[in-house]
């Protein structure tokens, strides 16, 4: 009897899945285009140090700021006393968001893109970056949408659920179309406890 409601619950899971898909499959019938689905893995990590007053004067930077603000994620100051220890400001957020679209859609990685053998990225905020990145895509002759971004990270000296909404709002800004999921995990003894960890997993849509 519970092997027949299992079954029938498989059954009918996979009705919606397929229901699901042909709507997704229809409605882009109907806009002309053909779609496909596109996955990417982003991942940063970065020591977390005392914050200090580091200025870019004199320095070769196109858009000049003045000095990193603390410790950033996602755009937002969660520690004005820390920092993560980088070339630029080490948002490992957008460092990971940068490593997961980057590769899928540009074919180069972060480091191609924004190396840090130059000054140029010297303390540069990720934001930046981030922007940068996205007038690359919206260039790309072919039309890309990033429907999702799952978000995880795992540090210990911040409570990221204190920064959460504002977090994701300020992301907003940059993908207004695009679903924006964020967690925070503590390390329970597995990893550094003074550093900071994130990984984002994107799912780009691709019109041709």
């Amino acid at each position: 009897m519970l092997q027949s409601k299992v079954q029938g619950k498989k059954e009918q899971l996979q009705k919606v899945y397929v229901n699901q898909e042909q709507f997704f499959i229809e409605e882009n019938k109907k806009k002309g285009k053909i779609v496909a689905l596109f996955s990417g893995l982003g991942f940063d990590s970065h020591r977390i140090i005392d914050n200090c007053k580091i200025y870019t004067e004199n320095m070769n930077i196109p858009d000049s700021i003045d000095m990193i603000s603390g410790l950033m994620i996602g755009g937002i100051c969660v520690d004005k006393d820390k920092r993560f220890m980088a070339n630029s400001d080490g948002d490992i957020l957008i460092h990971s968001i940068i490593d997961s679209l980057a590769p899928t859609i540009l074919k180069k990685d972060i480091g191609e893109l924004f190396p840090d053998s130059t000054n140029m990225y010297k303390n540069y905020p990720s934001e930046k970056l981030l922007k940068h990145m996205i007038e690359k895509i919206e260039g790309e002759n072919v039309k890309y949408r990033i429907h999702s971004l799952d978000c995880v990270i795992v540090i210990d000296s911040v409570k990221i659920t204190n920064f959460k909404d504002q977090i994701i709002q300020n992301l907003q800004r940059f993908f207004p179309q695009t679903s924006i999921v964020l967690k925070g995990k503590r390390t329970e003894g597995s990893l550094s406890s003074d550093s900071g960890y994130c990984w984002v997993v994107s799912l780009i849509e691709y019109f041709k």
